[in-house]
C-alpha cells in the first residue's frame, strides 16, 4: 500500500508542476497566480474526496444495517418464531 501512496503522490507532484507551466504559457500566469489557481484546484479535490468518504461511510452503515436486519430475520425464522 504504501508503494501505491508514493506512486500516487508522485504523479501529484508531477500534475501539480504540469499545471503550474499550463497556467504560466497559456494563461500568462504569474507565480503568485498559479499558487492561487492551484491552491483552489487542491481545496475543490480535497472536498471531493470528503465528499466521497462520507458518501461511502454512510452506504456501509447501510449495508451493515441490512445485513443485521436479514441475520435477525433468519434467526428468528430458524427459531420458528417467525
Amino acid at each position: 500500500m504504501e508503494i501505491f501512496s508514493g506512486i500516487i503522490g508522485s504523479l501529484s507532484l508531477y500534475c501539480l508542476i504540469v499545471v503550474c507551466i499550463l497556467l504560466y504559457h497559456v494563461f500568462n500566469m504569474t507565480y503568485n497566480l498559479q499558487m492561487e489557481a492551484v491552491a483552489k484546484m487542491l481545496r475543490r479535490v480535497v472536498e471531493g474526496k470528503a465528499a466521497s468518504q462520507a458518501e461511502a461511510a454512510e452506504w456501509k452503515r447501510k449495508y451493515e444495517l441490512e445485513k443485521e436486519v436479514k441475520e435477525h430475520k433468519h434467526h428468528n425464522v430458524v427459531k420458528g418464531i417467525i
